[in-house]
């Protein structure tokens, strides 16, 4: 695949050092011919002329110089990309009508930061507005970011920085460094940042001055650009600035964090910071201002601590207490070492771009390969339907099936034609009475639908307008974090972080395993809300033909779980919604159909009247055991014949299939 990249300028910066490794970790690939494109000559990050590749120079004359677009648009024309990578929001501008105009998919990588306040005001947020409609994917280095940029979340995805090893196999040894800066004392605690409106130097400088008061034993590095300004200067009493070496831009940064006992990041809002991963690659605590996409990299009190903002005293007090126990900071050093290691190297950054360049070059192909299929279905369906009718067979017992997520169209649609052969809609209760008492089932029709989904919101206007009794089972947890497990084992790529490359290899986990797989995943990947909210589900649970049934909490494979999680996702399920919606809740479904003899029993102890399976077929209701009640899954994303036969029941019997 040929990608573009386009940046406004390789100036020294987060996001550019960020392109600067990946450039270099793609040069020594195969699978992919990239170029680049910048709208400035400054290269700060001279490793990139080093690469031999080919760098275009589209040089602004003004700020917002419409010639640009046809230079970008010449290249595009020229080079051919599949994809074009921009990396901060004016090329993006750039990017979108020359992306569109030529069919070249749009990699947008803006989100970098993750403000707390955004409105159309800010150049950066009106920027992201306008070009996120048009971009393929939207890729930010934190989850923070893309919430604070509310990033859409059908096509969102976190790729975290990484961290090249081999920038720490040329530092140079700490008293060298030392004597460079004429530094005499036994600590050294500094920040690397470049002094911009985002970082608080004015609390830092606070902090360092505070621990002055009470000890002299420690200087104070600021490292990066504009740090050794006469405005920063100001900020620093004159009996204290023996202590503080104020160094600018500089060349070889790991060599400077190698020295020190502690690194701090002050700042008013971050995403995932460069310095502090060069921090914890070199084994050094850190202690940083809590929120945005720091709180992705720290994991307070095991790697650092995280602080308040613009707070010195609690700045202060965290350095303190670090310097004064060695053992502590080696401990919390090392663990960030491995964090980095194990979360954020170049390697596992490299490969998930290259899996989502890879994701938007297939999507046009596996779209027509899906509508092809869908045919081949929809065909088949029909002629099961017609053999089904031919043959006449008796049917007998309640037809009971069930949705996830369908569209308004698919659901009414089914509704439609059961009421036109004559079959009435039973509601929960009704089964219950119906089973129990074993009384005539003709022409009775059972739905329900599992886990809630927001989706699910909409088809209220049918169930009212039909006057439809149906049962909706919540998985309750995804209430509370917006998604289900399994949409994170569908993300394409994510196999880089589980290992594990299907949604039926996950389910084969045991508990642990499965647990720590997803916690990974959770970390890497920000979804957009999927799962109806609390609120939503009381007013779901008004509905006068609304039940709502327990699905678990967190729907996992109850028969891969020990028996004390089957009897805490069973009765904590059920307690939690029998408080939000005030009510005795009576039926359950188990997560995936799967259960066992101790789930059978564990369901009974927890006060469950019934519980439902995958298991497909018609209730019968002489022989039917309450706590096993079969059910017909429904293809959301199935043709209306392919749906009709899976309720007759001739789907699964001829084609095996249980989907």
């Amino acid at each position: 695949m040929r990608v573009l990249f386009f940046i406004n300028e390789l100036a020294c910066g987060g996001k550019e050092r960020r392109l600067t490794e990946l450039l270099k970790s793609l040069n020594q690939r195969k699978d992919c011919d990239f170029e680049l494109a910048t709208m400035s000559n400054t290269i700060y990050y001279r490793e990139v002329l080093d690469l031999n590749i080919p760098i275009h120079y589209l040089i602004r004359r003004t700020k917002k110089d419409l010639s640009v677009y046809r230079m970008f648009y010449k290249l595009c024309q020229c080079y051919k990309p599949d994809i074009v990578h921009c990396w901060d929001s004016m090329t993006a501008v750039y990017s979108v009508p020359v992306c569109k105009l030529l069919n070249i998919k749009l990699v947008n990588g803006l989100i970098a930061n993750s403000p707390e306040q955004q409105n159309i005001l800010n150049k950066h947020w009106f920027r992201a507005k306008i070009t996120f409609p048009f971009s393929d994917i939207i890729i930010g280095n934190s989850k923070a970011g893309l919430i604070a940029y509310r990033a859409p979340g059908n096509k969102s995805y976190v790729v975290n920085n990484g961290y090249n090893f081999e920038r720490t196999t040329k530092i140079i040894e700490e008293d060298s460094i030392r004597n460079q800066l004429n530094i005499n004392t036994r600590y050294i605690v500094g920040m690397v940042a470049s002094n911009t409106i985002y970082k608080d130097y004015v609390t830092y400088f606070a902090a360092a001055q505070i621990l002055l008061k009470r000890r002299r034993d420690i200087t104070f590095l600021a490292i990066g650009e504009n740090t050794d300004s006469i405005g920063l200067q100001r900020n620093i009493k004159e009996d204290d600035f023996e202590y503080f070496r104020l160094l600018g831009k500089r060349f070889g940064v790991e060599s400077y964090i190698n020295s020190l006992h502690i690194g701090v990041l002050s700042t008013f809002t971050e995403g995932i910071s460069n310095s502090i991963l060069e921090y914890m690659a070199l084994a050094k605590p850190v202690v940083a201002t809590s929120g945005g996409g720091t709180n992705e990299i720290i994991i307070d009190q095991e790697t650092g601590f995280l602080v308040k903002k613009s707070n010195p005293e609690d700045l202060a007090e965290k350095i303190e207490l670090l310097l004064n126990n060695e053992e502590l900071r080696i401990r919390m050093g090392i663990a960030g070492q491995e964090r980095i290691q194990n979360f954020f190297t170049i390697d596992s950054m490299t490969n998930s771009f290259i899996n989502f360049y890879s994701k938007i070059t297939t999507e046009k192909t596996d779209r027509k390969i899906n509508v092809v299929k869908r045919f081949l279905r929809e065909s088949l369906a029909f002629l099961l339907i017609q053999y089904y009718y031919i043959t006449k067979p008796k049917h007998e017992g309640i037809l009971s099936m069930y949705f996830h997520n369908p569209s308004k169209e698919l659901f009414e649609n089914i509704l439609k034609w059961l009421l036109t052969r004559g079959y009435r809609f039973i509601s929960i209760g009704e089964l219950d009475s119906i089973i129990r008492k074993k009384l005539n089932t003709e022409k009775f029709a059972f739905i329900s639908i599992d886990d809630g989904w927001k989706g699910n919101i909409e088809l209220m206007e049918s169930i009212n307008k039909y006057k439809v009794p149906v049962v909706i089972f919540i998985t309750t947890n995804a209430l509370k974090e917006g998604n289900f497990w399994w949409e994170y084992s569908l993300i394409k790529g994510q196999y880089k972080y589980s290992g594990i490359k299907k949604v039926e290899e996950f389910k084969k986990l045991e508990e642990i395993e499965f647990n720590e797989k997803l916690s990974i995943l959770k970390h890497n990947y920000c979804l957009n809300r999927s799962s109806v909210t609390l609120e939503e589900l009381i007013k779901l649970s008004e509905n006068e033909f609304i039940t709502i049934g327990s699905h678990t909490l967190n729907h996992p494979i109850l028969i891969r779980c020990s028996p004390e999680t089957q009897i805490t996702e069973l009765k904590e399920s059920k307690k939690f919604l029998s408080q939000s919606l005030d009510r005795n809740i009576e039926y359950l479904a188990f997560p995936n159909g799967d259960y066992n003899e101790d789930t059978l029993s564990f369901t009974k102890q927890c006060g469950y009247k019934m519980s439902f399976t995958t298991n497909p077929g018609s209730i019968n209701v002489e022989n039917v055991d309450p706590y096993t009640i079969p059910r017909n899954a429904l293809y959301d994303s199935g043709g209306y014949y392919e749906n009709i036969s899976k309720i007759l029941g001739i789907w699964q019997k001829l084609i095996f299939l249980k989907k």
